[in-house]
């Protein structure tokens, strides 16, 4: 069955298509299984008109609803959300500039989308709308005094919080996305289409928007679920590990300061990412004698600490001796 509107979602780019109903009946005579399958957000049925069949020939029922895939990924809840904005909106001539524009800002509404275009008219009962959706790169943990409403929200890229809880991080993209903390850890006041604003969280989706360009998909997948913990980023001394990213098996990476930070004395940022992907290299290669717990990327010749066993590099620990980043 082809329902009255299709969204062609992609991660960057989705299209909206709406059909008039004579396009419904004709493809549910033509599909006759598929017309028993009921439409992504039925419509309530609306009352007899007065107007006429070549008025209705060219109306657009946005109440039905197709989304078209072509995203890298999106949360099927958001499917549902795009039909029921769509639905809210009365049937209209194909021609109505002003329904068009309606349409339009209905779904720039959503959290999930970034951007909408021009409405293109598909004669003659038809609607494509392309629509570039933002791509989530981390999450927030939600504070709730109820743990019904305890979970993530996902982050995109320009800070945006975006639509649909997860109980854990979700794995996106042939990675787990990153934990973002906050002050306490979990993000008081989190919900979806709020733009994060804090430099803590700030400083964190930086390493985030970084991890996939930084390092390799083999080391992503060694790395694992992090959390990052930005609250000491802009602390100052030999002493401050600076960002830090939590690993699994209580292993730690001391990232020194935030990548927005330009003061002087820090390494520049490709070197720590490389000596990042020299440690994670190292525990994969299943060779014990390379299992770290910390892993100090601040300095010229990065630091690590073996699990019992003496630390390689300059240094023992997180403190004194040369900062260089």
């Amino acid at each position: 069955m082809r329902p009255g509107v299709a969204l062609l979602l992609a991660l960057g780019a989705t299209t909206v298509l709406a059909w008039g109903a004579h396009e419904l009946e004709a493809a549910a005579a033509a599909d006759p299984v598929s017309a028993q399958e009921p439409a992504a957000a039925a419509a309530p049925v609306p009352p007899a008109s007065t107007e006429s069949a070549a008025d209705r020939f060219t109306r657009v029922d946005p109440g039905q609803v197709r989304v078209d895939g072509g995203a890298d990924w999106s949360d099927p809840r958001w499917d549902v959300e795009l039909a029921q904005v769509l639905a809210d909106v009365a049937p209209f001539d194909v021609e109505d500039a002003a329904a068009h524009e309606l349409v339009r800002a209905r779904v720039a509404e959503l959290s999930f989308v970034q951007s909408v275009g021009a409405v293109e008219v598909v004669w003659p009962d038809g609607l494509r709308v392309p629509v570039v959706l933002r791509r989530p790169i981390a999450c927030v943990a939600s504070r709730s005094a109820s743990s019904v409403d305890a979970g993530y929200w996902l982050v995109a890229d320009d800070g945006m919080i975006l639509s649909g809880r997860w109980p854990t991080p979700p794995r996106i993209g042939g990675r787990y996305l990153p934990v973002l903390l906050g002050k306490e850890g979990e993000v008081a006041g989190a919900r979806p289409g709020l733009v994060i604003a804090s430099a803590l969280l700030r400083d964190g989706l930086e390493i985030a928007r970084q991890l996939p360009e930084r390092l390799q998909q083999v080391q992503l997948d060694v790395l694992g679920p992090i959390a990052i913990d930005a609250r000491h980023a802009a602390d100052n001394g030999p002493d401050q590990p600076g960002i830090q990213l939590l690993l699994e098996n209580q292993r730690l990476i001391a990232f020194g300061r935030s990548p927005l930070c330009d003061e002087p004395g820090e390494l520049p940022v490709e070197r720590k990412w490389w000596s990042i992907g020299r440690g994670l290299d190292a525990l994969g290669s299943a060779d014990e004698r390379y299992d770290w717990e910390l892993l100090d990327v601040r300095w010229d010749v990065p630091a690590w600490r073996l699990r019992n066993a003496p630390a390689r590099g300059e240094k023992t620990d997180t403190s004194g001796a040369r900062r260089g980043g």
